[in-house]
């Protein structure tokens, strides 16, 4: 019998750093946690929407994908993860994890989500800047991260040399 886990706030940390750890097992270490390394993420989930990938067949991805970009939010920002069952929020909104930064509540997992079936028109760039924009009136420093050699995606997937 298989049993579905519900993360909570405490997991959230661990599923970032286990998302941090997949992409450097793969010679990929942009994802150090900086507001420029987004872009990485981004690139990403991109390559993977590019390649016909969808998120109803990548759950574990989104998840940690969708923690590491809430961990950004936490370490820059001052978001912090809350229980969604207990979150002010309509229940077509309500996810288990959640986040709260400053007035909004998020759900990063269903922007990975998002930016994988749909594309470009929901970059992850564009989602932290208005984000962040909306809850300090300022715009991140958004450098990108320096790439390895080859991305994650294209280490995954085998495609760039």
């Amino acid at each position: 019998m298989t049993r579905e886990l519900t993360p909570t706030p405490k997991d959230a940390p661990e599923m970032a750093a286990n998302f941090v750890a997949i992409a450097s097992k793969q010679g990929d270490s942009r994802f150090d946690y900086s507001e420029g390394s987004i872009r990485a993420l981004d690139e990403l989930i991109g390559g993977f929407h590019d390649n016909g990938d969808r998120s109803e067949n990548m759950g574990g991805t989104i998840m940690v994908a969708g923690a590491y970009l809430g961990e950004v939010m936490v370490r820059h920002r001052g978001a912090t993860w809350i229980d969604g069952t207990k979150a002010d929020v309509d229940d077509a909104m309500r996810f288990p994890l959640m986040m709260q930064c400053g007035t909004q509540t998020l759900v990063p997992f269903a922007k990975v989500a998002k930016r994988l079936d749909n594309g470009s028109e929901d970059d992850l760039v564009f989602y932290y800047q208005t984000l962040v924009k909306l809850t300090t009136g300022e715009m991140p420093d958004m450098t990108p991260v320096a790439p390895t050699k080859r991305s994650l995606f294209q280490r995954l997937t085998g495609r760039g040399k």
